[in-house]
């Protein structure tokens, strides 16, 4: 891949799976009260991490993504920053029983 053919969209290969996910990540950012680029951004305040570890989980778990392009799309996190995320939202979920309401909630629409 060309420096020039690099994109800051989610590298997927159906169109529909790309509206879908961007439509998912700025459901999950406007719910949280952040914006799209927050999430892509290199900010480390709790409530963008937590809004981001959310939306990664659904990249992998959902629609399959690789790590690497996870963490492309995110901001250019390394692939261990992508899986830590993942982990610790997974752990939050099975500790917190209202967690799974509010999860709930993005993969209904």
């Amino acid at each position: 891949m060309t420096p020039s053919s690099k994109s800051k969209s989610f590298p997927v290969s159906n169109a529909s799976q790309t509206q879908q996910f961007t439509s998912l990540v700025s459901r999950i950012a406007t719910y949280y009260g952040l914006t799209v680029e927050d999430l892509k951004s290199q900010k480390r305040t709790q409530d963008v991490s937590y809004a981001r570890q959310i939306a990664m989980y659904f990249a992998k778990q959902q629609f399959g993504r690789t790590l690497e392009r996870i963490g492309q799309y995110f901001g250019g996190k390394n692939h261990a920053s992508v899986i830590y995320s993942i982990k610790t939202f997974e752990e939050r979920m099975s500790e917190d029983g209202t967690m799974k309401k509010t999860i709930q909630q993005f993969t209904d629409k």
